[in-house]
């Protein structure tokens, strides 16, 4: 088992999840700029009556560099499918790695469920 002594060790942890999750998103972009219906699939769709907004909140301008998602996809419902399968995949190794089932106790009324 890994131990992180200090704040150095945490941080690049940090860092490198961080890049995973960067990593992932772009991947996801890219499958979904390949194969369209998998933005539908996925749930992941931009809702085309909407007008889409640059940064704070400000409509986007044409040529402002801010054309860089994919035509179709919702960035924050790509990215929030991304936290919620990274997050159960996380809870599943953090299982199968960390837990010991040493100390636990059995209690009798538990036999119901088998």
């Amino acid at each position: 088992m890994v131990k992180l002594k200090n704040y150095k060790d945490m941080s690049i942890v940090l860092w490198v999840g961080i890049a995973a999750v960067k990593l992932c998103h772009m991947r996801l972009l890219t499958l979904c700029r390949r194969f369209e219906q998998l933005v539908h699939l996925l749930l992941i769709a931009r809702d085309p009556s909407k007008k889409r907004e640059g940064f704070i909140g400000a409509p986007e301008q044409e040529g402002d560099g801010l054309e860089i998602e994919t035509p179709g996809v919702n960035a924050d419902a790509s990215l929030a499918l991304l936290f919620f399968v990274g997050n159960l995949l996380l809870c599943v190794l953090w299982y199968a790695y960390r837990y010991d089932e040493r100390g636990t106790v059995n209690l009798i009324w538990t036999d119901v469920f088998g």
